[in-house]
């Protein structure tokens, strides 16, 4: 297979983002004013439509970030961290080998997975995030499979958010 190239992110980039909205309305209600996340989503589609990647997409992905460290509701947290995430998948590195390719497979899922904690700890039901993930994978395009599946398995961990990671990442290279 062909080496991938930022080409190849943007598919995924759309896919974030559609990803990251589905929960920022849990981190507007919790911060009204604050447009960070949604700038960050707004920016994730704008390279998915073709835009050059810049110093602008780092800064709002760093906002956002922010937003995310600076609201006491983890469910916004996680929303507003899907957000940060989406628009940082422009910045995925598809050069590297072994453990650093596997982090930057969870990067690419992270928009996904923070949004599936985001439902979860906003309903209380971890259920809730379980379709979370089920909507992330069926919403999957071609594109993006090939992405993930060309990139290495990622070693999440045994945290919620690494049931999550594994759960999406199966999910997307079974489908």
């Amino acid at each position: 297979m062909a080496a991938l190239t930022v080409e190849a992110l943007r598919p995924v980039a759309t896919w974030a983002a559609d990803c990251a909205a589905r929960v920022l309305a849990i981190y507007e209600s919790a911060a009204s004013d604050d447009r960070r996340p949604r700038d960050a989503i707004e920016a994730a589609r704008a390279f998915g439509r073709g835009e050059r990647r810049d110093k602008r997409m780092r800064s709002l992905a760093f906002a956002a970030l922010a937003a995310a460290r600076e609201t006491d509701d983890p469910a916004a947290t996680s929303a507003a961290r899907a957000a940060q995430m989406a628009v940082a998948v422009a910045y995925t590195h598809l050069d590297l080998t072994g453990a650093a390719a596997a982090r930057q497979t969870m990067h690419l899922l992270a928009p996904a997975v923070y949004a599936a904690r985001a439902r979860e700890l906003g309903t209380g039901d971890p259920a809730a995030a379980d379709d979370e993930i089920h909507w992330a994978a069926a919403h999957s395009s071609e594109d993006v499979r090939l992405v993930v599946t060309s990139m290495p398995v990622p070693d999440a961990g045994r945290t919620r958010l690494g049931q999550l990671y594994r759960a999406l990442d199966a999910s997307l290279r079974n489908a």
